[in-house]
């Protein structure tokens, strides 16, 4: 599977930033659950309400949860790159 960049410098507003999470979500093909479980397995917390509601809505998630969700993805590499 070829892995989207996300660039959140390329963001305009909060709604823009929320839907590249939900493209980075969308591109790591791995459930809301999957995504609890991977950041489990990388030390850090990252419930599914938590992340559906990250996704869902229009306004800037904690600034402690997109790296999480990030690295969750498995995308860690391609956020903000290139």
């Amino acid at each position: 599977m070829t892995r989207e960049v996300v660039r959140p410098g390329s963001a305009q507003d909060a709604a823009e930033f929320v839907a590249l999470l939900r493209a980075l979500k969308r591109s790591s093909g791995r459930t809301l659950r999957q995504l609890e479980e991977q950041a489990v397995e990388q030390g850090a917390a990252l419930p599914r309400s938590t992340t559906a509601d990250m996704v869902r809505r229009g306004t800037l998630p904690r600034p402690e949860l997109p790296a999480v969700f990030v690295r969750a993805c498995g995308h860690g590499r391609t956020w903000g790159s290139g």
